[in-house]
């Protein structure tokens, strides 16, 4: 059963029943109010009855006039000609056909009577009064018959009435429902619209950030399947055209040298590749218990790493620090400074300086060179996989694009970010800040 008839159903059920427990209560009280209402006018007419009736007796008896059934008959016929009258053997003087009950008001039928005993001259009697309680039943049923309308109108107005709130209600819920269903066949670019009580706007809020960020990320993932596609097959390319050149005889000698050569150098561009890929999806899932870092060290070693490869490109290589230390994870904050160096001596600079400095609780590492810069929508990119802000010179110098999007992840995984100040033709400044403490070794 869908929530809307799950809602409207236990709604109706629960007014249902309160409203029929209401209306029987009702008049149940207004009945019983009524019978008790008429039980007390019959006490009182009945003690006024007795009253005059033994007040004329004793008129008569001051009157000397002997008091005879007839007589009774004539003066309670005057007092009130629908009261009954028993002689004290119990038989019927006066409309009292059946045996006398005992005394007391009791219910009979639709009638309600009292017997109460009254003394004239010197004998006990008992007076019978009745009251038709015929119009009280029928104004019950007429009432019970009006109710039962009433409940019914209301009863099909409040369906109408809750089905329009539970069809508010659960239009969120199968917007969300029918959405999802969608995006799961592959219609990804659709969202919740935010209508409803806050609750609600709220879920399709949070839904609608959740199918952007998935939508991003898809996006992301075909890119980089494109760009990984697009970067495996252009030294694959090479390697089988030279290998078929060896393989056919086409390519001797020195010629077949070359081809070897090319097919070497290649296949240790793709493997490059494949452990930068490793590497960037592994760091997806890091997790690692941070430990101090001397920041002297880590860019000495980093310095004392690339110096020869720096050397033979004919970029001069300088450091600097403000010594302390740096939580974090060596191997990863290795890595990333290295990736930034190797990078900006592959800029075309002619000197790189590795710096850091402490201030505030916080260190800033920083690697500054000298070389060709970067335009502002490089900058906006250059952390994106496989982006190169010069293709062919990356290409000749063995890069995969990885490099600095593996140091973006490796900054947030420390809690930062990269920050990147360039201008074409001026250089580039590559900064993070991370926390720091104020101790020289690691």
């Amino acid at each position: 059963m869908k929530l809307r008839e799950q809602l409207l159903f236990r709604c109706l059920a629960a007014a249902g029943l309160l409203l029929g427990l209401f209306g029987a209560v009702l008049l149940a009280s207004s009945f019983d109010l009524q019978i008790t209402r008429e039980r007390t006018a019959l006490e009182t007419r009945s003690d006024d009855l007795a009253n005059s009736l033994e007040s004329s007796a004793v008129n008569y008896a001051l009157q000397g006039i002997p008091l005879t059934d007839d007589l009774l008959v004539s003066v309670l016929r005057q007092l009130d000609p629908n009261a009954g009258l028993y002689a004290p053997d119990g038989s019927s003087i006066l409309n009292a056909s059946s045996p006398m009950s005992s005394d007391g008001i009791t219910m009979n039928g639709q009638m309600l009577q009292t017997v109460r005993p009254v003394h004239l001259a010197g004998d006990e009697y008992h007076l019978l009064i009745t009251a038709d309680l015929s119009p009280l039943y029928a104004s019950r049923s007429a009432l019970l018959g009006g109710y039962i309308l009433i409940y019914l109108a209301f009863m099909l107005l409040f369906s109408v009435f809750m089905l329009a709130i539970a069809r508010r209600i659960t239009r969120p819920i199968e917007n969300l429902a029918r959405i999802s269903l969608n995006i799961s066949e592959g219609a990804l670019n659709q969202f919740v619209p935010e209508e409803g009580s806050c609750e609600t706007i709220e879920m399709a809020r949070s839904f609608n950030r959740m199918t952007h960020e998935l939508t991003n990320r898809i996006e992301r993932q075909k890119r980089f399947i494109a760009d990984l596609t697009h970067e495996m097959k252009t030294p694959l390319t090479a390697m089988i055209g030279h290998a078929d050149l060896i393989r056919s005889g086409r390519s001797k000698g020195e010629d077949a040298m070359i081809s070897a050569h090319l097919i070497l150098s290649e296949g240790k561009r793709l493997n490059a590749l494949t452990a930068r890929m490793i590497e960037l999806i592994l760091l997806g899932q890091e997790d690692f218990e941070p430990i101090p870092v001397s920041v002297q060290s880590l860019i000495e070693e980093t310095a004392d790493s690339l110096r020869h490869a720096a050397e033979q490109a004919g970029v001069k290589i300088t450091t600097s620090h403000g010594g302390g230390a740096i939580p974090g994870d060596p191997v990863l904050l290795r890595s990333l400074l290295t990736n930034l160096t190797d990078n900006a001596i592959k800029s075309g600079a002619s000197s790189v300086h590795i710096g850091s400095c402490l201030s505030g609780g916080y260190a800033t590492l920083s690697v500054r060179d000298d070389g060709r810069g970067m335009d502002e929508e490089s900058l906006h990119r250059i952390t994106e996989p496989f982006y190169r802000v010069d293709k062919s010179r990356s290409r000749a110098q063995g890069g995969a694009g990885l490099g600095l999007s593996l140091c973006a992840e490796i900054a947030r995984l420390h809690g930062s970010m990269l920050k990147f100040q360039s201008m074409p033709g001026k250089g580039t400044v590559v900064s993070l800040t991370l926390r720091g403490e104020e101790d020289d070794e690691a």
